[in-house]
């Protein structure tokens, strides 16, 4: 089950009025649905006042003895606009988030356990980020954008921003823009070879007055790219890029084979996946299905290191372009 309905609320309130139980474990066993739903439908049987507040054992006190009154029930299947842990400002002044040593720290969630899942953006090398439309993704990028704000306010990071709706660069500026990273690319190249190193960390050991930024390059929909010129150029500095400091953060809302294609996964090795539409898209962006099975509004898989890992996202209050 994907979907939850007014039936299958009705039903699971008759059920734990029926055996004057209410849990979490009991709706999972019962109506067959898995732990995320069972916690949504037993949040809808709070909210009906069907059952009191829920414990952290998943288990509630039943309410009510009639089952008159399961029929005047009017249940509010509106689902939250997205499901997070906490503001992000918040968690980017926590210590556990201000310790992490890293060259580019972003914050991606909360583990189950409530401990921040956090990654080094140079490890990461490139990101993609794909999912059904309103799952997450938009949210997700604006925490990507806030996590590394402070370095780019120390002039550590550049940040590229590049959106379907043209807000921060026009389709003329994203075009020059592109061209100038991969002008870019070779000159950094240059520079690497020159100073005698392999990589950027190393010039910036050796050069600490005048250190070379990351560059961080976002695409909120990978599909804008209608220029097949310019999706080469955006390949190749995906291939290519990493080593002197330029880093790829792609979403698409589209994860079919005919856009996320196998070169694009070689290229993007630490991949997300929101809710997806079908079992078919999650195989597409993790090479496993699982992310259709999610409930939504920013929960995620994040498959890093030859992990994959289940999180809730963070929430973006604002962001802003510099």
């Amino acid at each position: 089950m994907n979907t939850i309905t007014k039936e299958i609320c009705y039903d699971a309130a008759c059920m734990v009025v029926t055996r004057q139980e209410a849990s979490v474990t009991s709706l999972m066993r019962l109506l067959d649905v898995n732990e995320d739903e069972a916690k949504i439908l037993m949040n809808k049987l709070y909210e009906a006042n069907v059952i009191g507040p829920v414990s952290e054992d998943g288990t509630a006190e039943v309410l009510i003895t009639d089952f008159g009154k399961l029929a005047e029930i009017t249940w509010n299947l509106t689902p939250p606009k997205y499901l997070c842990f906490g503001k992000i400002r918040q968690i980017l002044d926590s210590t556990e988030f201000q310790d992490y040593n890293a060259e580019i720290p972003l914050l991606i969630g909360q583990k189950s356990d409530s401990r921040l899942e956090i990654i080094d953006l140079v490890n990461a090398k490139n990101i993609l980020v794909a999912g059904a439309p309103g799952q997450g993704k938009s949210k997700f990028l604006d925490s990507m954008w806030d996590s590394m704000l402070g370095m780019a306010y120390q002039d550590k990071v550049q940040i590229f921003y590049f959106n379907s709706d043209h807000e921060v660069y026009s389709e003329y500026e994203t075009n020059l823009w592109l061209n100038y990273c991969y002008t870019g690319l070779q000159s950094r190249y240059d520079l690497i070879s020159e100073c005698g190193v392999s990589n950027i960390r190393e010039y910036n050991r050796y050069n600490t007055d005048e250190t070379m930024p990351y560059w961080v390059i976002i695409f909120d929909e990978y599909t804008i790219l209608q220029d097949s010129a310019l999706k080469k150029t955006v390949l190749k500095l995906a291939q290519k890029g990493a080593r002197v400091g330029i880093h790829i953060i792609m979403s698409t809302s589209h994860p079919s084979v005919n856009v996320i294609s196998n070169k694009i996964k070689t290229l993007f090795p630490t991949r997300i996946a929101f809710k997806t539409r079908s079992a078919a898209d999650s195989r597409t962006i993790l090479d496993i299905y699982g992310a259709e099975e999610l409930p939504g509004y920013g929960d995620m898989l994040l498959q890093y290191k030859d992990e994959l890992i289940r999180l809730k996202g963070a929430f973006a209050d604002t962001h802003q372009y510099i």
